[in-house]
């Protein structure tokens, strides 16, 4: 756990979520979006938010220098161990299965703003 980090704790049980939320910006607060300024996807973004830095590297065998391993979306899911930053993961509840639960990390970003759109608007035909 970073340093900083508030929310979370060590053990908790969370996924990845590629469309950040840093809760202070003008689009979090909104109820019309969740598409944060700050952790919205980009994919040509390599770098953590906080600091623009990697946290992975590799060595190349040849020539014996380190070279960064970027980060792709925000969450660098492609791994099987990954650093993200605390406003791209959502804690879950301890008793959900992880194996399952992984499989939700797309949905919850887009199942939130489909129901912050029904709720929120009075356009509430959008799913049939």
């Amino acid at each position: 756990m970073g340093e900083g980090v508030e929310g979370l704790a060590p053990g908790d049980h969370v996924v990845p979520i590629f469309t950040g939320e840093c809760e202070k910006c003008v689009y979090c607060k909104s109820d019309k979006t969740n598409l944060c300024g700050t952790y919205r996807v980009d994919p040509f973004k390599t770098t953590m938010v906080h600091d623009n830095g990697t946290r992975f590297s590799v060595v190349d065998r040849q020539s014996g220098v380190r070279q960064p391993v970027f980060h792709f979306l925000n969450t660098s899911t492609f791994t099987e161990y990954t650093v993200l930053d605390a406003a791209c993961a959502v804690k879950i509840s301890p008793k959900a299965p992880l194996e399952k639960m992984c499989l939700l990390s797309c949905g919850i970003t887009t199942g939130g703003q489909i129901n912050n759109q029904l709720t929120s608007s009075s356009s509430t035909s959008m799913l049939h």
